[in-house]
């Protein structure tokens, strides 16, 4: 099988999904569509771009992927519909020669929901939610037509027993998994299959690949946490992990690429992880609201987490947020990646392909960390005696041990 994701956690999470049913996986940032495993997930780096150049990138990713014929099984996008998910849609149907497309974006699993073109999460419209405050997609609006922007296709919003239009996208309302296993009936090879993970499982079940492999070991040594999320979810966790004891390293939200404020964070970083197992690089308090904030942080968040992995290696790289993620890949050089667990849904534990790496862990942003094999949120980060060092924001030390 060969999906596309835009952005590494989500890639990663769908990844999970076809290795809890069986398969081989490789990830790939970017695509060279040759691999020994036995599915592909291509990450197209898109969530974050314009969408006249998400839809180049898609555009020509599928018309290689049509060259080397070779299909395109699912296409990934965000839960809530962050990014360029129309532009990205149409061009991959054009590049393939489809008329149509069910998109599917909601997760039920999860309390996202989407009934009468009207995305709720957990009964509260979008708009309502922390989903609003998302520094660099913000939601405006409940309405899934709204959401998407105009575009070239035309689109219809319908139940999963409605009758269908042949051509252009389908907005599919789904408050159920029942209604996501019906949605799934209803696939065919002639339209190109888009949403989130809820739709990409009901579709593997279709094909009889329930979810069997569970999630080995993890790697032991210390960890790196690096946390680029905004959301309210990340954040507390992060905080719990502090009031736990845990070693912190803020980032200033002034910071950027080969400032001072990076080399201050990846010294502290490095000087924690002397003294420590666990350690979190985060960002200092809410994000800026000038537009290129998002981007300038992530990069910054990278830059700072990779210069202290150089002078202090760590056995696990735990990384929040897709974008975070695939920017602190891109600055190890780490560009494929093999699914080795899943340690609980959309939380993904990943091996450098051809590299000697950490063993690495993605996590979407807005998804919290299970309590299971030593990763979690604040319940595995528990305070023991005696006092050591730690960090709780740039070089100031507080009296914890940390295991």
């Amino acid at each position: 099988m060969i999906l596309l994701a835009d952005d590494l956690s989500g890639a990663a999470e769908v990844a999970g999904l076809l290795w809890s049913a069986g398969d081989d996986v490789e990830v790939q940032i970017g695509c060279e569509p040759t691999t020994a495993a036995g599915s592909l997930v291509i990450d197209t780096e898109t969530r974050g771009l314009p969408g006249s150049e998400a839809a180049g990138i898609v555009h020509r990713t599928c018309a290689d992927l049509a060259r080397r014929e070779l299909g395109l099984d699912f296409k990934k996008v965000d839960s809530v519909l962050r990014g360029p998910v129309r532009a990205e849609a149409e061009a991959a149907m054009e590049a393939l020669g489809l008329r149509r497309c069910i998109l599917l974006p909601c997760n039920p699993s999860r309390g996202r929901t989407l009934e009468g073109g009207v995305y709720r999460v957990h009964g509260v419209p979008l708009h309502e939610t922390e989903f609003a405050a998302d520094p660099a997609h913000p939601a405006r609006t409940a309405s899934v037509v709204e959401l998407l922007g105009p575009g070239v296709q035309p689109v219809v919003v319908a139940g999963p027993r409605d009758a269908l239009p042949e051509e252009g996208i389908i907005l599919a309302d789904a408050r159920s998994a029942a209604d996501v296993a019906a949605w799934a009936e209803r696939t065919e090879p002639a339209a190109l299959s888009a949403g989130a993970a809820d739709f990409l499982q009901a579709l593997l079940a279709r094909r009889g690949m329930a979810p069997r492999r569970a999630s080995g070991p993890m790697r032991a040594g210390r960890r790196l946490l690096v946390s680029g999320s905004a959301s309210t979810t990340s954040r507390a966790a992060v905080e719990q992990a502090e009031e736990a004891g845990v070693p912190l390293v803020r980032l200033p939200t002034t910071a950027s690429p080969g400032s001072s404020e990076v080399q201050r964070a990846a010294e502290c970083v490095a000087k924690a992880l002397s003294s420590a197992d666990r350690v979190i690089l985060c960002i200092a308090g809410p994000h800026c609201a000038e537009p290129d904030a998002p981007r300038r942080l992530e990069q910054a968040l990278a830059e700072a987490a990779a210069a202290a992995l150089a002078s202090a290696p760590v056995g696990q790289l735990l990384l929040e947020g897709g974008s975070t993620a695939a920017a602190t890949l891109a600055r190890l050089g780490l560009r494929r990646l093999r699914v080795a667990g899943q340690p609980a849904p959309g939380i993904v534990r990943l091996q450098a392909v051809g590299a000697e790496a950490p063993e690495i862990v993605t996590k979407p942003g807005s998804y919290a960390w299970p309590v299971m094999g030593g990763v979690a949120s604040s319940s595995c980060y528990r305070r023991v005696p005696p006092p050591a060092p730690s960090v709780a924001g740039i070089g100031t030390p507080t009296g914890a041990t940390h295991r």
